[in-house]
């Protein structure tokens, strides 16, 4: 992961002190029931006009969903 923000030239310093920061795991753990608590569990998960989707995998099944959200 270091490696990877040195490669986008990020400062190391920073980095790590937001990776272990307290704060952010507070701010994570919140997202994180508030996903759970919304229905999401699992990535990817898609929400069209604020509605979850269940997926079947099928391009079909979603081409469709979308066509009928977007009239």
């Amino acid at each position: 992961m270091f490696n990877l923000a040195k490669t986008k030239n990020l400062d190391i310093t920073q980095f790590r002190k937001d990776l272990h920061s307290s704060e952010n795991y507070k701010k994570l753990d919140k997202t994180i029931n508030d996903l759970v608590n919304r229905g999401v569990f699992a990535t990817p998960t898609i929400i069209v006009n604020d509605r979850l989707v269940y997926m079947t995998n099928s391009y079909e099944e979603l081409s469709r969903l979308l066509e009928y959200e977007l009239r």
